[in-house]
């Protein structure tokens, strides 16, 4: 029928903007096809079990779904507009959450990668500090002069999109993520309640805010006076430990199993919860979804992140632009580092050659 046949074209042709539109955000190096219809089709292997990758929609009872079928005209977030100011997110030093109450509906989210790569960094004094080394490093090892602040502009962070459509209950959402540079962007429906918002990460984090303020706890478990305990997944047999082992330090499964069951006992105590209670956990995603989907007339406003709103989790700034203007802002802070730590005197770093006579 022509109508049908017109729908399916509308459907291929959308489905088509969406892979054009995640594969320049993403980048060129992957392109992914998928079935509008099959959603399921966008979880891939990851090395920490499997990722969704844009635009899945992962949701509370295990299904997928897709990011458009719970906003309205979605259009992922970049970083057309630079923020007007940053907040600081106030670590809980003493590592104590307030327990879901009994009518609480517990959102509790896991992952070790975001969905969107922004471009955006968080810039601390202890990834400024690691960068610099890693420079340095690099420098003495090179022949060849290294460019300052080019590794560092790549490190990007990552957006999540926490769509919550539940209006029953209050939602108390437990963000968990094991690696850093995860930017946690939260849209709600307008009935719907958020009671809490825990906040666990392990590195540079951060979490936009609300004109009504929820109660948020958050603790850096890379901080030196944090709770000595890091975010950590269960291991599973679809882990791919030989690609793990060469990227965390020869870590081996026995260490992964220890660092979780650590964790475990550590969030029992915290939230009278196992961390598999209700895990929504994916190794990579970009979108979840608490509640229901709502219908074509109910699905929510997408509203574009605001940076100025946004709230990190530790004393730095926040860079935007494109690669290369990235670079040059990063470059600058780490000369200004490394003048610092070697008195001004940077060429002792590449000290001249010595000349051999024959």
């Amino acid at each position: 029928m022509p109508f049908l046949k017109s729908i399916g074209g509308f459907l291929a042709i959308c489905g088509l903007v969406l892979i054009l539109s995640w594969n320049r955000l993403m980048g060129p190096s992957e392109e992914l096809t998928y079935d509008p219809s099959q959603p399921e089709t966008l979880i891939q292997p990851g090395p920490m079990g499997p990722r969704l990758a844009p635009p899945g929609l992962a949701r509370a009872d295990g299904g997928v779904a897709l990011v458009t079928d719970a906003l309205m005209v979605f259009r992922p977030t970049t970083d057309e507009s630079a923020p007007a100011g940053t907040f600081r997110l106030t670590l809980n030093a003493r590592c104590r959450f307030a327990r879901p109450e009994a009518g609480d509906l517990v959102a509790n989210i896991r992952v070790s990668e975001g969905g969107t790569p922004l471009g955006v960094q968080i810039v601390s004094p202890r990834s400024l500090a690691t960068w610099s080394e890693q420079w340095i490093e690099a420098q003495k090892a090179q022949t060849e002069p290294v460019p300052m602040g080019q590794d560092a502009a790549g490190d990007t962070a990552r957006i999540i999109d926490v769509i919550v459509t539940e209006t029953e209950k209050p939602v108390y959402l437990i963000l968990q993520s094991t690696r850093p540079g995860i930017i946690w962007n939260i849209q709600k429906a307008r009935d719907a309640k958020i009671s809490n918002i825990a906040l666990i990460g392990n590195g540079d984090f951060g979490v936009n805010s609300f004109t009504t303020p929820i109660p948020t706890v958050a603790v850096d478990a890379s901080q030196p006076d944090s709770c000595a305990v890091t975010p950590a997944q269960k291991p599973s047999d679809n882990w791919q430990f030989d690609q793990l082992r060469a990227s965390n330090g020869g870590q081996s499964p026995a260490d992964f199993e220890r660092d979780y069951e650590r964790y475990a006992e550590w969030f029992q105590a915290q939230f009278g919860l196992s961390p598999e209670d209700g895990l929504i956990g994916f190794d990579g995603m970009g979108h979840v979804l608490i509640g229901p989907l709502p219908d074509e007339n109910s699905k929510l406003r997408a509203t574009k992140f605001d940076m100025s709103s946004l709230r990190i989790s530790t004393e730095g700034e926040v860079i935007t632009g494109d690669a290369e203007a990235r670079q040059t802002e990063i470059a600058e802070l780490m000369e200004a580092t490394i003048r610092q730590a070697t008195g001004g005197d940077m060429a002792r770093l590449r000290p001249e050659p010595v000349q051999r006579s024959e």
